[in-house]
Parts: C-alpha cells; sequence; structure tokens
C-alpha cells in the first residue's frame, strides 16, 4: 500500500528518476510493465519503482559499489541455463 507516512522531500526527488528508469532501465521497465496493469492507477506501479531504486542506491552506498547494467543480464542469463539443464533433466526422466 501506499501512504504518506514516508518522508515526502525522498519521494519528490526520485519522482523523476523513476519515470527515466522505467524508459531506460530494461529491468525496472521490466518490472513496471508486470505491475502496472494489476494496480489501479500507474502511479502506485511507479512509486513501486520508486522504491526498488531507492533500496538499490542504498545497497550500492551500503556496500560500497558502483552500479553494474551487466549484472542483470548475467543473472538471467544464468536464471536460463538452470532453467534449460532442469526441463533437459525432466525430459530425461520421463522418457
Amino acid at each position: 500500500r501506499i501512504s504518506k507516512k514516508g518522508n515526502s522531500h525522498i519521494r519528490a526527488a526520485l519522482h523523476m528518476p523513476s519515470m527515466t528508469c522505467v524508459r531506460c532501465n530494461p529491468t525496472l521497465k521490466q518490472f513496471y510493465n508486470r505491475l502496472k496493469p494489476k494496480k489501479a492507477k500507474p502511479l502506485v506501479a511507479l512509486i513501486a519503482v520508486q522504491r526498488k531504486l531507492l533500496i538499490l542506491m542504498f545497497t550500492l552506498w551500503k556496500n560500497e559499489e558502483v552500479y553494474n547494467s551487466d549484472f542483470e543480464k548475467k543473472k538471467q542469463q544464468k536464471h536460463n541455463t538452470l532453467a534449460a539443464q532442469d526441463n533437459k533433466l525432466i525430459n530425461q526422466l520421463v522418457s
């Protein structure tokens, strides 16, 4: 749920960056497009993107790391490889 309890200044500062991320960042764009039909208003999905962006910024700051855009691609490729191996094993067991 969305509430007004959080810091309004942070919320205001994250509004435009989240709109840009929805257009340019493939991971957050996919996340937004998945949430948008489920929510009553598109703004709710955009606020979810703001929260994800804030968590990402905090995690990078805490671990003193730099954002790596290829990380999600590598993670997705690894997931797809594991899924393909699982399907192959299931097909061998069924045959």
